[in-house]
């Protein structure tokens, strides 16, 4: 095997041990505070759900509401982003629920934050309406493993080309 392709072949080999090792987003213990607390049992749902950072934060935060199981619309949009603060409003969410669970994800320093609070309204109504058909989930084709298994085996298909050109050149002297 020539040198240029032993060189090839192991960077190759190290792209590929760099793409599968590396973690997707360095992660901090989370918030330090919530309010409402994860857990906390309340009278009314609360107009908005405040998680605290030990570090500065940054757009774009993103947030999502599940009520008994069933997603919520946030009629204010996106969280608000404030130094170490995500604000995720609740103002103008007609749903009403006995077990909330508030979600997010957010840019920081140490990587990106992402976690979950939940809280109840025991004297809410159950929210059993039927979940809307039609609503569609994000697809994103990175999100789904096959097409990592496909650089994966690209990477392994170059590797043995490279190292049976080497035998050919060998056999050929």
């Amino acid at each position: 095997m020539s040198a240029a392709r032993r060189r090839l072949l192991i960077l190759s080999f190290a792209a590929t041990v760099l793409l599968l090792g590396a973690p997707v987003a360095a992660t901090s213990e989370g918030p330090v505070s919530v309010d409402p607390a994860d857990g906390a049992e309340l009278d009314e749902a609360p107009a908005a759900v405040t998680f605290t950072f030990d570090e500065p934060v940054s757009d774009p935060a993103y947030a999502s509401v599940i009520v008994d199981g069933h997603p919520v619309t946030l009629p204010a949009g996106d969280p608000i982003v404030d130094g170490g603060r995500v604000v995720v409003d609740l103002s103008g969410v007609e749903t009403a629920g006995r077990d909330w669970l508030v979600a997010y994800r957010v840019p920081a320093q140490s990587g990106v934050l992402d976690g979950s609070t939940r809280f109840s309204v025991p004297t809410a109504e159950v929210n059993d309406e039927p979940i809307a058909q039609g609503v569609q989930e994000d697809e994103s084709v990175w999100g789904t493993p096959w097409p990592w298994a496909g650089v994966v085996a690209l990477v392994l298909v170059l590797a043995v080309v490279l190292a049976r050109g080497g035998r050919r050149e060998r056999n050929a002297r």
